[in-house]
């Protein structure tokens, strides 16, 4: 446990100070430059999706950058891997939806297969069942 306490906050502690470091720069370019990394683009970003490009999981990350006004550029924001600075250059809103119980339907699939898988998993956990299938075929 004092592991795992240990680099969570190592790792807080790293994001604070590139967060400081990055703290007050207008311009993407300039501060790409000052902390050694290079400004990257992403086009075509839905508020749905469920990781920033490089394939990060960057759930609140994400959320923050949708919070943006257009032209806006972002405080430092803290994720789970790095630290971000967003420039939000424009914001398409999304289309009315025509029918919201298909989205509620496949939603409520979505959640009874993970209920059910997670439930499955857990009922093998308890019972203590090993799968040895994968040593026969």
């Amino acid at each position: 446990v004092k592991e795992v306490l240990s680099r969570e906050i190592i790792k807080e502690k790293k994001a604070e100070a590139f967060a400081q470091k990055m703290a007050g720069h207008a311009d993407l370019s300039a501060l790409a430059s000052a902390v050694g990394k290079s400004v990257q683009t992403a086009s075509d970003m839905a508020f749905s999706s469920f990781s920033i490009p490089g394939g990060y999981s960057e759930t609140e990350v994400i959320g923050s950058i949708f919070a943006l006004q257009p032209d806006a550029t972002s405080a430092p924001l803290k994720g789970d891997v790095a630290v971000y600075v967003v420039h939000m250059t424009s914001l398409t809103p999304a289309p009315e939806m025509s029918d919201p119980s298909v989205e509620q339907n496949a939603l409520a699939q979505r959640l009874q297969g993970r209920a059910e898988t997670t439930l499955f998993n857990a009922l093998k956990e308890e019972a203590d069942v090993q799968d040895f299938r994968g040593k026969y075929y």
